[in-house]
């Protein structure tokens, strides 16, 4: 006998061994039970939430000729004929491949003639909102008045693209993503049924990536179990995911944390040169972060519990490096990072530069690092006294007024790389026309062409001010944008060797004097007309 995949060899054969969708399964025995079954119905949800095998379920339920408590027996006569597919009673459509006009005008004549042995005739038509706007048109008469022997179940994972007038033709359930528990104790069943010994931290990570999918967390199971039969464990299951080592992941957080971009590039080259997909590790990282900030917001979301308490320990201890604020910007850049690399030849440096500028660019928060240094090396580190702290303070603002007395006698000045004060707004002003024809150069000219009927107007710390008139407003809402001022920031500091970034600013227009522009309407006046003829009243 041929092998059969685990989503199959496991399907639901009655409604209690369906997950998740309590809510659905009461809906639709209570109908059976009643005997007032609906001529179309729609389900929608996610993929591999058990839309399809409710579907046959409630097929073979309402045709078994001795069903128990909304059930089919499934050793009738109808049921083993709908269960191997013999009996033409029930029908399975897949409309991603049977779209057309033609596919559902064939059913439209097949409706009128009655079931063979069961009592209604059933079309399942999966992935529904893949028929063409014809194909719709000609299924809206028949769902409309369909013959009483007949039954729909139309399938769909996105409900949005089904026209409201079949919508309104059908009484219409909606499949809830399975929870992560659920996933993991069907696993759990499984794997036990098999002989097979399974690791908590495997099953925990084939759930997660199941994403709410039995079916694809099955899937997954299924290739784990062919890499390496008789045994489930964590290395396992991510060697076969390509995902990387949650060690791994806790380590560039910690780099990160420390301001280590160094260390960051060496663990992105390590992993890059064994192989590992670095869109995965993205992925996985930015997944890494979610749970930090779920750690550091204290929010029990679902998949925490199920986590290992070891694991929730670690997120807990490393989410003190880290406010909330600083987690979610690091989501967000991670987040343009991947954007960015679907779209370029070089996706490897993207995301080298990337999180390099993650770790030079994050915060520290001390006090979290001692906490964190005392758990780990479980040693005390002495706390600073009050008093000490105090003088800390004074010395800080001590040399804060010191560089703001330097900043108002010399104007504004940036830091080089090296360390050296000394652009100010004048050289970068002067330098501006090298950038514009850098741009020239690269033949970016609508940016170029953009750009010049702007002007540098202030340095704000690291930061150049390109300022628009109003009557140049479009020019600047349409640089104002990030690839382009990243690259603007890029060829400035190329040409002044500072790093500055640019940002682009509508400038508001300065009002008229009007009083001196009256005085000077009035020399005007004197100087045309004759003064004796002339008589300024003043307004009062």
């Amino acid at each position: 006998m041929s092998y059969k995949a685990l989503y199959r060899k496991w399907r639901p054969e009655v409604f209690e061994e369906l997950m998740g969708q309590g809510h659905i399964v009461r809906t639709l025995k209570n109908q059976i039970a009643a005997d007032s079954i609906s001529h179309a119905y729609l389900f929608s949800g996610i993929r591999g939430t058990g839309k399809t095998s409710t579907a046959k379920i409630f097929a073979r339920a309402i045709n078994c000729l001795s069903p128990h408590d909304g059930n089919p027996c499934n050793v009738c006569e109808v049921c083993r004929g709908i269960l191997s597919e013999q009996l033409m009673d029930v029908m399975e459509i897949d409309a991603a491949s049977n779209n057309g006009v033609d596919h559902i005008r064939e059913i439209r004549e097949n409706v009128k003639y009655p079931p063979i042995k069961g009592k209604y005739k059933v079309y399942i038509i999966d992935e529904v909102h893949m028929l063409s706007a014809g194909a719709f048109n000609a299924l809206l008469k028949t769902l409309e008045e369909p013959p009483d022997h007949v039954v729909f179940v139309l399938a769909t994972t996105e409900i949005h693209k089904i026209p409201a007038t079949v919508l309104s033709r059908c009484l219409r359930f909606t499949f809830k993503p399975l929870s992560m528990g659920e996933i993991k104790n069907r696993l759990a069943t499984i794997c036990h049924s098999l002989d097979m010994a399974c690791d908590d931290g495997a099953l925990t990570t084939v759930a997660i990536n199941g994403e709410g999918a039995l079916r694809d967390a099955l899937s997954i199971l299924d290739q784990c179990i062919a890499y390496h039969p008789g045994e489930l464990t964590y290395e396992n299951v991510i060697e076969v995911l390509g995902s990387i080592n949650e060690d791994l992941l806790f380590q560039m957080a910690d780099h990160i944390a420390e301001k280590e971009p160094l260390k960051v590039a060496q663990l992105l080259q390590s992993l890059y040169l064994e192989g590992k997909d670095m869109k995965q590790l993205l992925s996985d990282l930015m997944k890494h972060f979610r749970w930090l900030l779920m750690a550091s917001l204290k929010a029990k979301v679902e998949g925490w519990e199920a986590m290992p308490e070891a694991k929730r320990m670690k997120l807990s201890l490393q989410a003190e490096a880290f406010t909330a604020l600083q987690i979610t910007e690091m989501i967000r850049s991670m987040a343009e990072i991947e954007f960015s690399m679907k779209r370029s030849a070089q996706p490897y440096i993207l995301l080298e530069s990337g999180m390099i500028a993650l770790a030079a660019h994050v915060e520290e928060k001390p006090a979290a690092r001692e906490r964190a240094a005392e758990v780990t090396q479980g040693v005390s580190t002495p706390r600073k006294t009050d008093a000490s702290k105090m003088e800390e303070r004074k010395t800080e603002k001590t040399q804060e007024d010191k560089q703001q007395a330097k900043l108002e006698t010399k104007g504004p000045e940036i830091e080089t790389a090296t360390g050296n004060p000394s652009a100010t707004l004048e050289t970068v002003q002067q330098q501006w026309p090298e950038v514009l024809e850098r741009m020239k150069m690269d033949k970016k000219a609508s940016i170029q062409a953009m750009a010049r009927e702007g002007q540098l107007v202030a340095l704000e710390e690291n930061t150049a001010i390109l300022g628009f008139d109003s009557e140049h407003s479009f020019h600047c809402s349409k640089l104002d944008r990030e690839d382009i001022r990243s690259y603007m920031s890029r060829l400035l500091k190329e040409v002044t060797g500072h790093s500055l970034r640019v940002k682009v600013r509508l400038l508001e227009e300065q009002k008229p004097d009007i009083g001196s522009k009256q005085n000077q309407i009035k020399d005007q006046l004197k100087e045309a007309v004759p003064e004796d003829l002339l008589e300024i009243i003043e307004e009062e």
